[in-house]
């Protein structure tokens, strides 16, 4: 074993040490917003810790999904800048439809800084999807000084819609709103990601779905 590796796992010990000895303190609620989502249609939603501490350097959270709306986890991730060998994020299904996000940062690093969105969450919606409740549920945080933060459990709604090609927010209508979510993706990613961007269905976000959006807005 080479000595970057034992330092390595002495860095994995040190982080389970302060999960499994953490004292429990108060905290304010998860923030989530309703969302809704058609039949085959890829979506994304934050999760914020309200007030989140800007010593947060662990996590870990429960996400119980109706019939017919599956996690990509592939998709799913941080928001923090943290380098992927500093810290990475865990997605596994621990029951039917119940999924568990784990992530620590192996050096300690803060991962998130106040009303900072820490994840970003990927959902595809089957071809029998019809709405549904999303439950977010027994979720901890750690500081870097070992104080364990249990949250309340929240629900949203994930109503099924009857969207269309170029509607990314899911209100029904594509509009300069649904542009401006679009741009704001190619820039920097700073959009959350939605199927509804692909208006030419070519698997690429570009100018081009932007002016086929216009287009529509225009009715040509």
């Amino acid at each position: 074993m080479t000595v970057k590796t034992i330092a390595y796992c002495r860095k994995c010990i040190l982080a389970s040490v302060f999960l499994l000895s953490a004292l429990v303190a108060v905290a304010d609620d998860v923030n989530v917003d309703d969302m809704g989502i058609a039949q085959g249609q890829t979506r994304e939603f934050y999760v914020y810790l309200n007030n989140t501490k800007k010593d947060l350097v662990s996590f870990q959270m429960d996400v119980k999904l109706p019939e017919g709306l599956v996690i990509n986890k592939n998709k799913c991730r941080l928001t923090n800048r943290l380098t992927p060998s500093g810290q990475e994020l865990f997605v596994g299904e621990v029951g039917p439809n119940l999924y568990r996000f784990l992530s620590t940062s192996y050096e300690m690093t803060p991962m998130a800084t106040v009303d900072e969105a820490l994840l970003v969450i990927s959902v595809t919606a089957t071809e029998d999807y019809n709405g549904g409740t999303v439950n977010l549920r027994d979720l901890f945080s750690v500081s870097a000084g070992s104080v364990k933060a249990s949250w309340t459990n929240v629900a949203f709604k994930a109503n099924k819609i009857e969207a269309e090609l170029g509607d990314v927010n899911g209100d029904t209508i594509a509009d300069v709103t649904d542009c401006m979510h679009v741009v704001s993706y190619i820039l920097d990613h700073d959009s959350l990601y939605s199927s509804a961007m692909d208006i030419n269905k070519d698997e690429e976000i570009d100018v081009t779905d932007v002016l086929m959006i216009v287009e529509k807005i225009l009715g040509n």
